[in-house]
C-alpha cells in the first residue's frame, strides 16, 4: 500500500511540474487527472522503470479522451458563454489559453479581436507543452460528419503544411552508424540512446513492433 501511495504522489508531483512548465496553476480537476494518469501509467508503463515521459504520455491521452468525449461522443457541441477570465462552457469549465478548441463558436470568440491581416500558424509542441516549431497551415471543411446521436455536423480540420522542402537525404548510412553505436553501448549495459529514440515513437508504432501475441499486454487506451 505504501508503494502505491508513493507512486501516486510521484505522479502528482510530475503533473505539478508540468503545470509549472506550461505557465499555469493546477486546474480544479487536478486530482481527477492525477488518478487517470496514475492508472494509465500502471497499465501501460514499466512497473519498475517508469518515468516522467510516461506521465506526459498518459496526460496526452487524458487530453485526447476529453476531446473525443466533447466532440464525438455526446453529439451536442458544448455552448460557451463569456466570462472575465476566459470562457465558461455549459458544465462550468473555464476555457483558457492552451485548452482544446472543440467547436467553431469557441474559435470565433477567441479570434473576435483579430484583424483580417493577422497571421495564422500551426504550433507543434512536445509532451510537456514546450513549443517545437511553427508551420504554415491550411483548412479543410468536411461535410456530413455523423455524431453518436445521429446529429450531422461539418468538421473543420486544420492541416499542417511542411515547413521546408522534404528531406530527401538517404538516411540508411546514418541509421546503420547509429545501430553500430547502440550495439557498442549495449555491450556496457547503456541503453540511454535507444531509450530516448523509442520514447519519441507513437505508442501504437511501438506496440506493433512486438509480436502480435503480445499486443494484449498493451491495449488501446479508450
Amino acid at each position: 500500500m505504501g508503494q502505491v501511495k508513493e507512486k501516486l504522489n510521484a505522479v502528482r508531483n510530475i503533473l505539478h511540474l508540468l503545470w509549472h512548465n506550461i505557465g499555469m496553476d493546477a486546474p480544479e480537476n487536478h486530482e481527477e487527472i492525477v488518478q487517470y494518469v496514475f492508472e494509465d501509467v500502471n497499465e501501460c508503463a514499466d512497473p519498475d522503470e517508469w518515468h516522467s515521459g510516461d506521465v506526459a504520455i498518459a496526460f496526452r491521452r487524458w487530453i485526447e479522451a476529453q476531446a473525443s468525449e466533447n466532440v464525438r461522443d455526446g453529439a451536442t457541441l458544448i455552448p460557451v458563454t463569456e466570462c472575465t477570465n476566459g470562457m465558461v462552457d455549459s458544465k462550468g469549465k473555464v476555457i483558457m489559453y492552451g485548452d482544446t478548441i472543440d467547436n467553431v463558436q469557441q474559435l470565433r470568440h477567441i479570434m473576435s479581436d483579430l484583424d483580417d491581416h493577422d497571421q495564422l500558424t500551426l504550433v507543434t509542441c512536445d509532451e510537456l507543452g514546450d513549443e517545437v516549431d511553427h508551420y504554415p497551415m491550411a483548412i479543410d471543411v468536411i461535410d456530413n460528419i455523423r455524431l453518436t446521436d445521429n446529429t450531422i455536423v461539418r468538421e473543420v480540420q486544420f492541416v499542417q503544411r511542411p515547413n521546408s522542402e522534404p528531406d530527401t537525404r538517404d538516411k540508411q548510412p546514418l541509421v546503420d552508424r547509429v545501430i553500430d553505436e547502440i550495439e557498442k553501448d549495449m555491450v556496457h549495459g547503456d541503453v540511454t540512446v535507444l531509450d530516448e529514440l523509442l520514447l519519441k515513437l507513437p505508442y501504437e508504432i511501438l506496440r506493433q513492433a512486438l509480436p502480435e501475441d503480445q499486443w494484449k499486454d498493451f491495449p488501446y487506451k479508450q
